[in-house]
């Protein structure tokens, strides 16, 4: 099976936001396309950028990195339905959903465990929750 083509941004202009946003440090880029990696195949998914942060919608922002930092890490945060647990999450109670945020300090951070996460977040989104 043929890989998919990369996700792309809504307009240059997000292009250029996700660009200027990411740039602190060239390895928060390369941890952000994993992330992103890891749902491009799961259903109709865009991203987009503003000067704070870069995201990808579903039906939904569902994911979102609103921190790149100088020393290469990225926060990304994400919804779920339940509280997440584990010692690299954080998480805020929204109403019926929780907001989790996960410090990625490189690309080889978007392990396993998190792509599952990012994957079932992305699913849940598409269900319309």
């Amino acid at each position: 099976m043929a890989k998919p083509p990369p996700l792309a941004y809504a307009t240059p202009e997000d292009a250029a936001f996700a660009q200027r946003f990411l740039s602190t440090h060239p390895q928060c880029e390369a941890t952000w396309a994993k992330v992103v990696e890891s749902v491009q195949t799961i259903g109709e998914l865009q991203l987009t950028a503003s000067k704070s942060r870069v995201a990808i919608l579903g039906r939904t922002r569902f994911l979102w990195c609103n921190a790149a930092n100088q020393d290469g890490s990225i926060v990304v945060r994400f919804h779920m339905p339940y509280r997440v647990e584990g010692d690299r999450v954080h998480h805020d109670e929204e109403g019926d959903r929780f907001s989790i945020r996960v410090k990625l300090a490189s690309p080889a951070d978007v392990d396993a465990e998190a792509r599952g996460w990012f994957r079932e977040a992305c699913q849940w989104d598409l269900r319309g929750k």
